[in-house]
């Protein structure tokens, strides 16, 4: 063998070894941390043409985070860990702006669950408001019966491959405005006004990303485990008044 030959063949082993050692492979797991939140204005639900029966989120073959004491694989992560925190505050700082969730969780690589998300305001099935909750707070939903509603409910999927793909299904659902149409009968005015946010984005780490439809949004953040830094790619909203 010539000495060409044996550095040449000892090169490419190295770049081999450094190229699959454990510093460039994918992380075994990674947070997901999700914000989700409304714009409050009435003139938002007049100035658009909505549909009459919007596809449902798949919630019945979602899985539901649990605290962290429970036996199950996807737990909700405490408060203390949120790294959307600043994005929180200056959205609770706005008019109009109304913070419906903001969770977080660590999912495993090569899992792509479907993640159940709900938050923000209860109603009964007459559209009467309950009360407020979440996964972090005591909810009535408990004391309440099967066909209460979520004011935000719906699903997450990330999947992991060269980029994460984030398939988002969320649905906003408020009480809805008294019709114009005073001939209208009681039974024929819909109880509930019902928006769904359907959209798929990819996603680098680290990342801030931002889901916009014109009732709501939602802003998504994945980021390796016990890393601290992120950065955003989109603003929290395009609106009038951005956070």
């Amino acid at each position: 063998m010539n000495t060409f030959s044996f550095y040449l063949k000892t090169l490419v082993f190295l770049t081999f070894c450094f190229l699959f050692s454990p510093a460039w492979s994918e992380p075994s797991s990674y947070e997901v941390e999700v914000l989700i939140f409304k714009y409050a204005d009435p003139q938002n639900i007049q100035g658009e043409i909505w549909p009459k029966n919007p596809p449902l989120p798949p919630i019945s073959r979602a899985i539901s985070l649990q605290p962290s004491e429970a036996t199950t694989s996807y737990h909700y992560l405490p408060t203390s860990s949120f790294k959307l925190t600043p994005e929180e505050r200056r959205l609770r700082a706005i008019p109009n702006y109304q913070v419906l969730l903001h969770t977080a969780w660590i999912q495993n690589k090569g899992e792509a669950p479907l993640i159940h998300l709900f938050g923000g305001g209860i109603y009964d099935e007459t559209g009467h408001f309950i009360g407020n909750g979440n996964l972090y707070e005591p909810s009535p939903l408990q004391q309440s019966t099967n066909s209460s509603q979520w004011e935000v409910d719906g699903t997450l999927q990330v999947s992991a491959e060269q980029y994460y793909k984030v398939n988002a299904n969320v649905m906003l659902t408020i009480p809805a405005p008294p019709s114009r149409n005073a001939w209208f009968r009681r039974e024929e005015t819909p109880i509930f006004s019902r928006f769904v946010l359907q959209q798929i984005q990819r996603m680098k780490p680290q990342e801030l990303h931002y889901f916009d439809h014109p009732m709501f949004g939602m802003l998504v953040m994945i980021s390796k485990v016990g890393d601290e830094s992120g950065t955003s790619n989109a603003p929290p909203s395009p609106k009038q008044n951005t956070p």
